[in-house]
């Protein structure tokens, strides 16, 4: 049976019913397209039709004491390509390759990606993104950026540091300060069309970031800088560090090192070369610590400079164990710590005790950081007292079984040279935002050392380490000065003890030695040329910045001397010990330096003939009677009017010289 054909209307329902399903469909297709995955398409059409280019922010610039500037950002281009309009990559690879300064095949590679939009090479300099655009090269566009610069090249490239392609600090003083400089970067937002042309772009400006002041000065870091490289030439070290503080504010003047590099080409030169070793590197410091244990002895009431101390010939037993000195008899406290007796530093050390040196050793600063504004700062290696072994009693007062940093030293002596205040060292002094709003400023910590009293003895005794100690290369032509030498054996890594070849020498002092302005430090590792001590290697670099620099700075000059009081001073303003007594009569044992004297002399000694001395200032006295083998009795200031014995007198080595100085 056949069946019925459908009617019109039967074929019309049919074909609505068809319709009305088509439509369903199509509009829960349509719903469910700008319902549920609305967002998603709406993020991927915006991903094809703009290209998003982050803009760096200005980086804030480094201004030096004087404002002058020491790191700043300039415009630079980078230049991108959209890879659909390069018409033929390896050209323009090849035309490209030698002005990006990018190899042609890495050029190749990416102007024949799979991606839309690639960058070639970033913050290109004005003068070569001019050359690129001249090629007037299809689908190549440029972008404006800041790029880092330092326009002093080396100058202080070890506190500055340097930044990465984005301007984000990576060491240094760029590091530490990185969020304060950055500032806000902005973006630029490029519109493409469907065959991924740019036809419209927006930009988000960028805001800038705060300025960083210092406490550095130009002048003064160049030629601290030029000095020492000069010294470390001279006498074949491997490196060498020098800093220059002011001693009551804590400020950093200078810090160099060498070698050095150019922050600009920082790539180019190694971790090795790049390492601040003035924040850094942990040394023994040798003798200058013998500024601990003697300032801690006349704190503490156990010695007065006058003290007379018996060195013993060299040689002193420590639970057993036999330290071996240059043969000095007995010797004033001022004379043994200008001549660097080991045995009298040892005795200053037993005469605190552990713990009492311990104290003053932690309260120096030594075993912890300074919290100089510097990434990688060491602690330096100072072991707890309760682990201190017999013999270490007789190590750490002359310097050994203890690591210091050279920031740290200088921090110490110029508490001495601050009246026995620490002030904490500090680079900067102020982070300026843009609008001119001060959002930091320095406030370095403080704290009492040891009294004024002790800071005043300590000076006149570490003055005396100048003028006729192990430091006379150290000596200013016009100005007094104070410091104290340290010459260090390293630990030959091979044998596991100490090197009778290698040694750090360091000087560290300050001037003028009765106001000081500046105190500083040098350290040579490995001097080899003209003598590996302190006085030798490290001294004259010190004396030869600091002439530099009071040249700079107009210190007055010829200042009056500075005095010692006594172990009995009288009451009405008698007679007072010069700071710094004249070289004692050579010792019969063992060969000294020629510089150096011991106090005793035996039956036999041959006499000396008494200078005269009339007219003579202080300075000039003492140094004519250290090398005569005289001491020198001081009354008086001004010039040399008396003394007694008479000139032209003949009288046995170590004979006390009393000079009357009037203006």
């Amino acid at each position: 049976m056949k069946a019925r054909p459908l009617t019109t209307q039967e074929r019309l329902t049919v074909i609505a019913a068809v319709l009305l399903i088509w439509g369903v469909g199509i509009g829960a297709r349509l719903a469910h397209l700008q319902v549920v995955d609305h967002t998603w398409y709406v993020a991927r059409a915006i991903r094809q039709q703009e290209r998003t280019v982050e803009v760096s922010a200005t980086r804030g610039r480094i201004l030096d004491t004087n404002g002058r500037e020491l790191a700043r950002s300039i415009e630079a281009r980078s230049v991108y390509a959209t890879v659909s309009e390069i018409k033929d990559p390896a050209s323009t690879a090849r035309r490209l390759a030698a002005l990006l300064e990018v190899d042609e095949k890495t050029l190749l590679d990416r102007l024949t990606s799979d991606r839309d939009f690639v960058c070639l090479k970033r913050k290109l300099d004005i003068e070569a993104a001019e050359k690129v655009a001249a090629l007037e090269i299809d689908g190549i566009d440029f972008v404006t950026e800041n790029k880092r610069v330092y326009p002093k090249g080396e100058l202080a490239s070890h506190v500055l540091g340097f930044c990465g392609v984005d301007e984000n600090g990576l060491s240094g003083l760029e590091l530490t300060f990185d969020d304060a400089m950055r500032g806000q970067n902005g973006r630029v937002v490029l519109a493409t069309d469907a065959r991924r042309k740019i036809y419209d772009s927006a930009e988000i400006a960028p805001t800038p970031g705060g300025d960083l002041h210092l406490t550095i000065d130009e002048v003064a870091q160049y030629r601290v800088e030029q000095a020492l490289a000069k010294g470390v030439r001279e006498t074949g070290a491997n490196w060498g560090t020098a800093i220059v503080i002011r001693p009551r504010t804590g400020e950093i003047v200078a810090m160099a090192n060498y070698p050095t590099f150019d922050a600009n080409a920082f790539g180019k030169t190694t971790g090795e070369v790049r390492r601040n070793r003035a924040v850094e590197a942990v040394f023994e410091p040798g003798s200058v610590f013998k500024i601990v244990p003697f300032s801690g002895c006349i704190e503490d009431g156990l010695i007065a400079p006058t003290t007379m101390v018996d060195c013993q010939y060299g040689q002193i037993n420590v639970s057993g164990r036999i330290v071996h000195d240059t043969p000095y008899g007995v010797l004033k406290a001022s004379d043994a710590l200008a001549y660097s007796s080991n045995v009298a530093a040892i005795k200053m050390g037993q005469k605190l005790g552990n713990l009492r040196l311990y104290d003053y050793i932690k309260n120096y600063g030594f075993g912890r950081k300074t919290g100089i504004e510097l990434p990688g700062e060491s602690s330096g290696l100072v072991q707890p007292v309760e682990q201190w072994q017999p013999t270490t009693i007789g190590s750490i007062p002359m310097g050994h079984e203890i690591g210091v940093t050279a920031l740290q030293e200088v921090a110490a002596v110029a508490a001495l040279a601050n009246g026995g205040e620490w002030v904490q060292p500090h680079l900067v002094s102020r982070v300026v935002a843009p609008d001119g709003i001060i959002t930091r400023a320095a406030a370095p910590d403080r704290r009492r050392v040891v009294s004024p009293e002790t800071a005043r003895m300590m000076t006149g005794m570490l003055e005396g380490v100048v003028i006729k100690g192990t430091a006379k290369h150290a000596g200013l032509s016009e100005l007094s000065a104070a410091g104290k030498t340290g010459t260090s054996q390293k630990i030959d890594p091979r044998t596991k003890t100490y090197s009778h070849s290698k040694y750090v020498a360091s000087f560290c002092g300050y001037a003028p030695a009765e106001n000081p302005e500046l105190a500083c430090i040098v350290v040579l590792d490995e001097p080899k040329n003209g003598g590996h001590t302190g006085g030798a290697a490290a001294a004259p670099i010190f004396g030869r910045i600091l002439e530099e620099l009071f040249s700079d700075y107009a210190i007055p000059t010829n200042p009056a001397p500075v005095e010692i009081a006594s172990a009995n001073p009288s009451r009405s303003g008698g007679t007072q010990l010069a700071a710094v007594e004249s070289v004692p009569p050579a010792a019969p044992a063992a060969p000294v330096a020629p510089e150096i004297a011991v106090v005793e002399a035996k039956p036999g000694t041959r006499g000396v003939i008494v200078p005269d001395l009339a007219g003579k200032g202080l300075r000039s006295a003492l140094q004519i009677g250290a090398d005569s083998g005289l001491l020198i009795e001081a009354n008086g200031s001004g010039i040399v009017r008396k003394q007694s014995p008479q000139a032209g007198a003949v009288v046995a080595p170590g004979t006390v010289l009393t000079v009357e100085l009037k203006r």
